[in-house]
């Protein structure tokens, strides 16, 4: 983590960062689910992201891919599985059909996990 102040471009990235910025805490990565899913992607589909920002910049370009492994990563529990993973019924983001044809039920995937594991983490500022 690094304290500076960052000016956001139209598309979502960040254009410039306005200050050189100074470490203030760096966790290491390596066991997080967040590299572990990077890992996959990365096997998956010939990549390789030196950051996060990386990551986020190819699903934001190859969306449906993206989502399609995320579905994948957190073994979804469906009913019914997706036809496909967007079908696009209008210009917005919201205005899509998401995993078309699926069935799942959203209580069973998420309160799956009934053991003494910490659930839901909140911080905040």
């Amino acid at each position: 983590m690094s304290c500076s102040s960052a000016r956001l471009h139209q598309n979502g990235f960040v254009d410039k960062l306005e200050s050189n910025p100074t470490i203030v805490w760096n966790q290491k990565v390596s066991n997080t689910e967040l590299e572990k899913f990077k890992e996959i992607v990365e096997k998956k589909y010939g990549q390789h992201f030196d950051s996060y920002w990386d990551l986020h910049k190819w699903s934001v370009k190859n969306y449906t891919d993206f989502w399609k492994e995320i579905w994948h990563f957190f073994d979804v529990i469906a009913s019914k599985p997706y036809d496909e993973v967007l079908v696009k019924t209008g210009s917005g983001f919201l205005d899509n059909e998401w995993f078309s044809g699926a069935r799942l039920n959203f209580a069973e995937n998420l309160l799956r996990i009934r053991d003494n594991r910490l659930a839901l983490i909140c911080l905040g500022n």
